[in-house]
């Protein structure tokens, strides 16, 4: 079974579409299965798609109500109209499933539904006579799943669900009677936030918080979504409550919720865990435990007026009270470039790893300094991923490979990370050309031992690895991290007088980002020292002149002028470079 690159939960197998998810650990016992998998039946993409959303939604709701039947959270009561409309909700979407299939299937499909009537239109009548509402159980679920509902066994509102879904039953079989008849039949279903909450108060905190998780699920997956809203949403239920209709939050609830992100300790789940936001708060309070940076609140409270804005784009509300909440926080450290120093520590450390165990500790250290290429761009190049370009050899980072088609589970930040970019001739010199050579020829990637985290990013573990390293080595300082290649390589290419459009496309900065901010640290006055450091803060040394940046087919003029000669002098990779591969 093939995945479908871009579409979360959608497989190809044979030629038929199918729909396989995971269930969450903590809700699998309750759901009882680990996983989904379910035919599409249909080989047209674009009708897979629609199904395939349908089925991302329905098995949202199946997870929520089973979170909230695990917490004993009921949903507010059902009053009658609510549970007649989400009876209709069903049956409408089950009489529009039998047209379907009457429409893909002729007269089999005819004959397909004569046969399921004969075998329980006489059951459902019998059922609805006896008032079985056991009979109805599985409608019931699956219409509550739908509206991201929980009732307890007994509850009056389940109660008064199954007795209307005992009637839709029997007008089920009405209908498609009179429609194998040639009467004209149709039903139409109110839209579930019609529902599950009164015309007067809007849809609440809770149904936000399920609507707008299912759809950001849908375009960008569940790991990326739980990552860097998790929290958010817990902040909105502790402090809201999930009943609170949200046209009735105001200011003043924000400034709350914020308050709250503000006291959150850091790694909450991990040094916390089972305990809400507040409990842990409360028992960092007791620990003098340290509290996230402001400019992480910042970015929660971003994706917080991300939640409202869309809720705003959905007609939910008609203004954001989010807008706006952001502190007025410096970051607490000024991340800075390698000192030439820092960098022969390192390469000192790394160049017998080159040949051992885990290659990448070196290479891709290497390549980040002397192309100020992203720790997730370099982590997850594949050997197609070098090319060479007029005799030049590079390095592509596109979503895409050679053959157009997009690369499963690559990523880049923005437009302009697009790039294809010569590798320096240091590197080169260095025996990255004869490591590329030993790997495997079945292996497509270029750092083969380098595993993804669980959730499939490469440069999870490239980071935690060189954090660690760096302190065993006694750079523990908190303004160096593996993006201070990246910070170096900018400095040092304006030390150079290389043209900020070229620097700028080497590095694949966007106009307007950190490529247009003031140097990373205070600035000497360039010296005639001819010798370059690249990658480093000692800006009187001026780095190696990059190649320059390659779109294909043809590469700029300015990337083709040649490096000078001194160039590699007091290069850290040439002075500390490894074993030449045998």
């Amino acid at each position: 079974m093939e995945a479908v690159v871009g579409c979360n939960y959608l497989y190809r197998r044979g030629g038929t579409y199918w729909f396989r998810r995971r269930v969450p650990d903590d809700v699998q016992a309750a759901i009882g299965t680990p996983q989904w998998r379910e035919s599409l039946r249909t080989k047209d993409f674009e009708t897979a798609k629609r199904a395939v959303r349908r089925k991302g939604v329905e098995t949202d709701g199946l997870i929520s109500t089973a979170r909230a039947r695990l917490a004993g959270k009921a949903s507010p009561p059902l009053d009658p109209a609510q549970a007649y409309a989400l009876a209709e909700s069903w049956l409408s979407e089950v009489l529009d499933s039998e047209q379907d299939t009457r429409i893909a299937g002729g007269a089999a499909g005819h004959a397909s539904t004569e046969a399921w009537l004969l075998e329980y239109a006489a059951d459902y009548r019998r059922d609805l006579a006896l008032m079985s509402l056991p009979a109805a159980g599985y409608a019931v679920e699956k219409a509550l799943a739908d509206a991201v509902l929980w009732y307890p066994e007994n509850d009056p509102s389940r109660r008064l669900l199954g007795i209307e879904m005992l009637k839709a039953r029997v007008r089920l079989i009405d209908m498609l009677e009179r429609r194998l008849e040639g009467e004209v039949v149709d039903v139409a279903a109110p839209t579930l936030a019609a529902l599950t909450t009164p015309p007067t108060s809007g849809i609440t905190v809770g149904k936000l918080i399920a609507a707008f998780n299912a759809e950001r699920v849908a375009r960008h997956g569940e790991e990326s979504t739980s990552r860097k809203y998790s929290h958010i949403f817990s902040a909105l239920e502790e402090v809201l409550g999930t009943d609170k209709p949200v046209r009735s939050v105001t200011r003043a609830d924000i400034r709350e919720v914020r308050s709250l992100l503000q006291r959150v300790p850091k790694f909450a789940t991990r040094r916390y865990p089972g305990l809400t936001l507040t409990e842990a708060a409360d028992k960092a309070d007791e620990d003098d435990g340290e509290r996230i940076a402001p400019t992480t609140v910042n970015t929660y409270l971003q994706n917080l007026a991300a939640v409202f804005n869309w809720a705003v784009s959905e007609d939910y509300i008609d203004r954001s009270p989010a807008q706006g909440m952001k502190l007025s926080a410096d970051a607490r450290v000024q991340r800075r470039g390698f000192t030439p120093e820092e960098l022969d520590t390192l390469f000192k450390a790394t160049a017998p790893m080159a040949t051992g165990e885990h290659p990448w500790r070196f290479w891709i250290p290497a390549l980040a300094l002397y192309s100020g290429a992203r720790a997730n761009e370099l982590a997850g190049l594949r050997k197609a991923d070098l090319v060479v370009v007029d005799g030049i050899q590079c390095m592509r980072f596109s979503k895409f490979d050679e053959k157009g088609q997009l690369i499963e589970g690559r990523k880049l930040k923005t437009q302009a990370s697009e790039r294809t970019v010569p590798i320096h001739r240091v590197v080169l010199d260095a025996g990255l050309m004869s490591y590329v050579a030993t790997i495997p020829k079945e292996t497509d990637r270029l750092f083969p031992s380098l595993r993804p985290a669980a959730h499939g990013s490469f440069s999870h573990n490239l980071s935690r690895w060189f954090s660690k390293f760096r302190h065993d080595l006694g750079l523990s300082d908190p303004a160096t991290v593996f993006h201070s290649f990246r910070h170096g390589f900018l400095d040092a290419a304006r030390d150079a007088a290389i043209p900020e459009e070229l620097a700028h496309a080497l590095g694949g900065w966007t106009t307007g980002g950190v490529a247009t901010r003031p140097a990373s640290c205070p600035r000497p006055a360039r010296s005639t020292d001819p010798r370059p450091e690249p990658g480093c803060r000692d800006h009187r040394r001026a780095p190696p002149r990059p190649a320059g940046p390659v779109r294909d087919p043809a590469m700029p003029d300015a990337a083709r002028s040649s490096h000078p000669p001194a160039m590699q002098c007091s290069s850290p990779l040439s002075r500390n470079s490894p074993p030449r591969q045998a």
